[in-house]
C-alpha cells in the first residue's frame, strides 16, 4: 500500500443484458468515484462500457490517459447504473506496475 503503481488496463469479464451500467473510478481514497475510463473495447460490438448481448461471457477492456493513473496509492471502482437481472460481473483483472520507490 505504500508503494505507487500505475494502471493500464481494467478487464471485466461479464455477463450482458439489455441495458448495462457504467464504470468509475477514484484514487488514493476517493469514496465517491466519478471518473470513467475510456472504453477500449466492450466486448461484444456494442456502445458505451459493456455490450447489451452477446455471449455469456464478454470481456471489456477499459484504460485511462498515460497520466491519469499514474503514481496512485489505491484504486477504488464503483458500477453504477440500472442493469437487468441477468448482467453478471464474473471476473475483474487489473493491469498494473509497480513504480520504484525513490
Amino acid at each position: 500500500p505504500s508503494q505507487t503503481k500505475k494502471i493500464f488496463k481494467i478487464y471485466v469479464t461479464y455477463s450482458p443484458s439489455g441495458v448495462v451500467p457504467t464504470l468509475y473510478y477514484g484514487v488514493n481514497g476517493d469514496t465517491d468515484p466519478t471518473e470513467t475510463f475510456e472504453v477500449i473495447d466492450d466486448g461484444g460490438g456494442g456502445s458505451g462500457g459493456f455490450a447489451t448481448s452477446g455471449s455469456t461471457h464478454l470481456t471489456a477492456t477499459f484504460s485511462v490517459n498515460d497520466t491519469a493513473l499514474t503514481g496512485i496509492y489505491s484504486l477504488q471502482l464503483r458500477i453504477e447504473g440500472t442493469a437487468q437481472q441477468t448482467f453478471v460481473v464474473n471476473d475483474i483483472s487489473i493491469l498494473y506496475r509497480l513504480r520504484p520507490i525513490k
